[in-house]
């Protein structure tokens, strides 16, 4: 296979949105063993490579790392590049033209943007919350571990590296350059993604409670928002030579939140906001003409219960709505499903592993004193025995499927995924220094909600 032997990336990249991603992740697999062979998963610079060479390496591992994490995550897999360790560094912020095959010493790196910035975005989240080296270790040494997984420190350090985010990168981009917009459409995204990702949790420990409204409303604002942010990516004009990259970046996240929050949430403006984004979408994604889709197939009967409560809440204030073209297409993928039989055995309760949660999301005691104000503490989030670490995936999906009962990934993706990659979250040491309040905004779209 000379094509993926010389470089694997460009090869995977260009055959994702054809081929299956179960069988595409045995070809990162190849593409990995190869960098592996070659030593590409340890940072050049320890080995007094030149300049050029190191940096030429840590593209080439990181792109790769990344590019496999990405597709490990679409077919359920927390054994990746990433997970099997190494010291790479990511690569500099520097332009090509910095680079000098015969130099000596290392460019400096810059402070902006530079033609790496949409590559260096992308790498950032290959490192970010959540990845498969984030694993809890309580020790005596690290009192602050945490008994309950729906701390409210994980959302606080996603704002804090959503902050970094802006302030390294963001903030020097130039939305009239299509790759500058590109990167801040993305990188907001990939934010709401993970902090809707994190939500799952804080939703499935509470079941079959519901979670507090304050904090549904939050979530489904975040699930909004990344679908908004796909939609502007679609639409722009400018950015059609970059369409071929979302193939792989679908908001399927933010759908599973979406959907479920519209069952219960049946009227008022989040609820206005909520479908139109969700229609709209559709429009420019092309699911009313593509219907043969993991979406169409996973989430058909989600559509439909939501838009039928939303129809019934309608029907008692006095008021009719007109089902739109998706609706009408999920009520027949869902017609032609087949029926699960019904089951009359009561809800599984929660694994005796999963911390009770009543009200509120408490944290443990710390023995230790608290950390500086806005600074995130490097210590493990999550006692391995106490939340998912040691549950088997049947408790685990069984846990899930009682706080999304109708969500059917179809064998792409499980909750068992999902627990094992956010489920033991630890600040990643010397990750970045955050000391900054998080700020969220588009220069772009200055005004838009």
């Amino acid at each position: 296979m000379p094509v993926l032997s010389s470089n694997p990336n460009q090869y995977q990249l260009g055959v994702r949105q054809y081929t299956d991603p179960r069988a595409l992740f045995c070809l990162t697999g190849i593409g990995v063993r190869l960098a592996q062979r070659l030593g590409l998963q340890r940072d050049g610079a320890e080995f007094g490579f030149s300049p050029f060479e190191v940096e030429e390496r840590r593209r080439l591992w990181w792109n790769l790392a990344g590019f496999d994490r990405r597709i490990g995550e679409m077919c359920g897999s927390t054994i990746t590049a990433i997970s099997t360790g190494g010291n790479c560094k990511l690569p500099l912020n520097i332009n090509d033209a910095d680079l000098y095959i015969h130099a000596k010493d290392p460019p400096n790196p810059h402070t902006g943007a530079t033609e790496m910035i949409f590559s260096l975005t992308r790498l950032e989240f290959a490192k970010a919350p959540g990845h498969d080296k984030m694993r809890a270790q309580l020790s005596a040494a690290n009192p602050q571990a945490v008994t309950n997984l729906a701390d409210h420190r994980l959302l606080s350090y996603l704002d804090q590296f959503a902050h970094y985010m802006e302030e390294t990168y963001l903030k020097f981009c130039d939305p009239k350059i299509p790759i500058h917009y590109m990167t801040l459409l993305m990188t907001r995204a990939n934010i709401c993604k993970q902090k809707v990702v994190s939500g799952f949790f804080r939703v499935a420990l509470m079941a079959p409670a519901p979670l507090p409204a304050s904090e549904s409303e939050a979530l489904a604002v975040e699930a909004i928002q990344m679908i908004e942010y796909d939609s502007m990516i679609q639409a722009h004009e400018r950015l059609k030579g970059f369409l071929w990259y979302t193939k792989m970046h679908f908001p399927f996240p933010a759908y599973v939140c979406l959907l479920c929050e519209l069952r219960t949430r049946t009227t008022g403006d989040l609820c206005e906001r909520a479908w139109e984004t969700i229609f709209e979408h559709a429009d420019r994604r092309q699911m009313t003409t593509m219907t043969h889709t993991p979406l169409h197939l996973a989430f058909s009967s989600l559509f439909v219960k939501a838009w039928d409560a939303r129809e019934a809440a309608e029907a008692a204030n006095g008021r009719t709505v007109v089902p739109p073209l998706l609706i009408t297409i999920m009520r027949q993928l869902d017609a032609r499903m087949p029926k699960k039989p019904k089951d009359k055995a009561p809800l599984p309760t929660p694994s005796p592993k999963i911390p009770v949660v009543s009200t509120a999301y408490a944290s443990a005691p710390s023995t230790s004193a608290p950390p500086a104000p806005n600074v995130m503490p490097n210590s493990s989030m999550y006692h391995p025995d106490d939340i998912f670490g040691n549950m088997q995936p049947v408790d685990i999906n069984r846990q899930f499927s009682m706080a999304f009962p109708d969500v059917n990934f179809g064998g792409e993706m499980d909750w068992n995924y999902l627990m094992q990659e956010y489920g033991g979250f630890i600040p990643q040491q010397g990750m970045h220094g955050f000391s900054m309040q998080p700020v969220l905004q588009d220069p772009a779209q200055a005004g838009w909600h």
